[in-house]
């Protein structure tokens, strides 16, 4: 298992692509792409307008890349790939277990 960078969680990489998976099947495509968005924006020195779509801290706007909150465009490019090809959920909303999209974390 690898170690997260910042919360001290730990990834095994057997069932992090299955977890992200079942996210980006239960949550909503234009809450999916507005998140991305709004981290674009907030990586581009456009904190303001990613300020209203999502809650971050402060450290997290900047456009280095060497920065631990850096988020590489095609880290972006790729789950929009992923979330453009992964089909969405039918069950009902109260069992459906989708991602926050509103937290830069």
């Amino acid at each position: 298992m690898t170690r997260g960078e910042h919360q001290g969680e730990r990834i095994d990489p057997e069932t992090a692509l299955p977890n992200l998976l079942r996210m980006l099947f239960d949550t909503d495509d234009a809450d999916t792409l507005t998140m991305l968005w709004a981290v674009h924006a907030l990586q581009n020195e456009r904190s303001e307008a990613a300020a209203k779509h999502l809650n971050f801290p402060p450290q997290a706007h900047t456009s280095s890349m060497d920065s631990p909150f850096a988020v590489f465009p095609w880290d972006i490019e790729t789950l929009i790939t992923l979330m453009s090809n992964t089909p969405k959920s039918v069950s009902p909303p109260w069992l459906r277990q989708p991602m926050n999209v509103r937290e830069f974390n």
